[in-house]
């Protein structure tokens, strides 16, 4: 099924992170940022205001939080310093400064082992909460977009969109965004062989710095249409009722909730005990842990 609203206008930015219409037109859902001679058939190329949205924003509203400048003076002049003085304790007494090293290192990673310790122990206390009783009729369900961040993944493609395509709900619901780099020529040929430019909207990202996953799903966030937002790797393959519960999920929350989070579960959970460890260590419900550990997928 084509996705809705294929032909719309897009919300692009400038660089003072304002907001303003601009004309779009696709073809075979085809959505590219890159320039108009690219060499892909039937791209489309939105204002450059929108590229320079996705990596300079939060440099130019944020720049504390941003890693756009990886040192403050201050932070420079800090380091200096520090650098120094423990070059000339190094110099001045070698023997005490090594120690103080050594212990140093001992207690941060003493810290960590405990730290990771807990974890283990909120992984194996804490009781599985049942999904939400109550599941919204297909009409009251939201719109859902599903971002897919790929780069060099042309094996996994095939076997991921089976996954999304099983998803349990309603194919006009899902607002599915394929981001593919400009260069990954293999995944952008596997995609059209698939014919997934029918069902999903296949962006492709132009060639620029920084080259990471977070920049192409900026561009995946100015395009979304969903009022709730999941990201899924080329690895992921999420059971098919997951989308309706997050969405019931959601549906039963007041509105402080802003996040619902997946349980990340490996194919070879039960191997051994390093395994086992592992899914000890990914926490259900507790909030603090769940920041901690990664490879969780979360409905925003």
């Amino acid at each position: 099924m084509t996705p809705p609203r294929t032909d719309r206008s897009l919300k692009t930015a400038d660089n003072d992170g304002s907001r303003k219409p601009g004309p779009a037109r696709s073809s075979d859902n085809v959505v590219s940022l890159a320039a108009p001679n690219a060499p892909f058939a039937e791209i489309f190329t939105p204002p450059p205001a929108m590229l320079n949205h996705a990596v300079n924003s939060l440099a130019y509203a944020r720049p504390e939080e941003s890693a756009k400048q990886l040192l403050t003076r201050r932070q420079g002049i800090l380091a200096c310093a520090i650098l120094c003085m423990t070059a000339a304790l190094i110099l001045r007494w070698p023997l005490p400064a090594f120690i103080a090293f050594n212990a140093v290192t001992a207690l941060y990673f003493t810290a960590a082992i405990v730290f990771r310790f807990w974890l283990l122990i909120v992984g194996w206390s804490e009781k599985i909460r049942s999904a939400p009783r109550y599941t919204p009729k297909d009409e009251d369900l939201p719109v859902i977009t599903i971002l897919l961040p790929l780069y060099r993944d042309a094996a996994a493609l095939p076997i991921l969109a089976q996954h999304v395509d099983a998803l349990d709900y309603p194919e006009r619901k899902k607002d599915v965004k394929l981001l593919l780099e400009e260069d990954d020529h293999a995944t952008i040929k596997e995609a059209k062989r698939l014919g997934l430019g029918r069902r999903y909207h296949i962006i492709v990202v132009p060639n620029c710095e920084p080259r990471t996953k977070p920049k192409a799903c900026n561009i995946g966030l100015q395009l979304a249409d969903g009022d709730l937002i999941v990201i899924y790797d080329a690895e992921d393959q999420p059971e098919p009722c997951q989308l309706k519960k997050a969405a019931a999920a959601f549906h039963d929350a007041d509105e402080k909730l802003a996040c619902v989070q997946a349980r990340l579960n490996y194919y070879n959970r039960d191997d051994n005990w390093l395994t086992r460890g592992i899914m000890a260590q990914t926490p259900r419900r507790n909030p603090v842990a769940a920041l901690c550990v990664g490879g969780v997928r979360a409905h925003i």
